[in-house]
């Protein structure tokens, strides 16, 4: 599945800076942003609207049936450590 982002120019910009310094793909960087965006929403509120982000009902769907295949490996404890991400690498960053 592909979904393309129509994004204004200093967005753009910004995921190919980040891409350069982390080595990555725009996209993997994107996605990485886009996954934050959704977490902090959703931990601030509890909810998310996914209009908020042009994702409608058959959008949802295709996306949750993509999602399916990993979601017993997500949902794993020790897959708790993602929830705080940059905060771990920022530690394990710190004492190397």
């Amino acid at each position: 599945m592909t979904i393309t982002l129509n994004l204004e120019p200093r967005i753009g910009a910004y995921l190919r800076e980040k891409a350069a310094q982390e080595g990555q793909a725009e996209e993997e960087i994107a996605q990485e942003l886009i996954a934050w965006a959704i977490r902090s929403e959703f931990q601030s509120q509890r909810s998310v609207s996914l209009e908020d982000y042009n994702i409608n009902a058959a959008k949802a769907a295709e996306l949750r049936a993509s999602l399916a295949s990993f979601s017993e490996d997500w949902n794993q404890p020790q897959m708790d450590l993602y929830d705080n991400y940059d905060a771990a690498k920022a530690h394990i960053e710190a004492h190397l």
